[in-house]
């Protein structure tokens, strides 16, 4: 009997080490960081369904409205040569419908370290009907310093952070000027250039090449600024 006893309690032993193993690995998995997008730069990129932009094109004077059909949320985990062990961050993915504008997706990623009160780390890309993609804010990174982004993104520039920038009639607050060049036609260089506003994400944007030229500018919107990640 004592024998069985002693069996059991050993058993019983075994089993709460076990437990308790276990316990601490999810713990230590449960409590890893994950830097957050911040609510500041949402107020440039993160809309809620529903949402809608109305631009018109100044060349041809076509009218286009993109709007948000779908947002989604994602936490990812990321590593590189100079940092192996990575860092796990939000991500959120906003689908519209559009027409002319070709606007199809925007990707918002938090970056490798927190935002904090002086600076946004996020990155915000945009997506086209043809299959091409630009991120075209990443506020991070000083006026006038260009980021080598790589053949399918191009080089990519903060041109100018203006207190106030109107268009068509229109005053829009802390507005950011971008641009990037876009490299990957061979000879033909085509400048895009991009303007967002706090509060209404993407006011305007231009594109310039050899072969295409169109330029979008806001003329009616209803931005729903997503209150909280899904």
């Amino acid at each position: 009997m004592k024998t069985k006893n002693l069996a059991l309690l050993s058993a019983a032993m075994c089993a709460a080490i076990l437990m308790a193993s276990c316990l601490k690995q999810d713990d230590i998995y449960q409590f890893t960081p994950i830097n957050p997008i911040s609510e500041e730069f949402k107020q440039y990129s993160a809309f809620d369904t529903n949402s809608y932009w109305v631009y018109q094109n100044e060349l041809s004077k076509a009218v286009d409205t993109a709007r948000v059909f779908s947002v989604l949320t994602d936490t990812r985990h990321h590593t590189d040569i100079s940092n192996p062990e990575g860092f796990r961050y939000e991500a959120l993915e906003i689908k519209f419908r559009s027409g002319e504008t070709g606007i199809v997706r925007t990707e918002i990623t938090a970056g490798q370290q927190p935002s904090t009160d002086e600076s946004m780390n996020e990155s915000l890309r945009l997506y086209f009907a043809n299959g091409r993609y630009f991120r075209i804010l990443m506020p991070q990174y000083q006026i006038g310093q260009t980021q080598l982004l790589g053949i399918n993104e191009g080089n990519y520039t903060n041109l100018a952070r203006m207190d106030s920038y109107t268009i068509n009639g229109k005053t829009y607050s802390s507005v950011f000027h971008t641009q990037v060049k876009d490299y990957q036609s061979g000879n033909d260089t085509v400048v895009l250039e991009f303007f967002l506003a706090r509060g209404y994400g993407l006011i305007k944007y231009s594109i310039h090449g050899a072969d295409t030229a169109a330029e979008w500018s806001l003329v009616d919107a209803e931005p729903i600024i997503l209150e909280e990640l899904r």
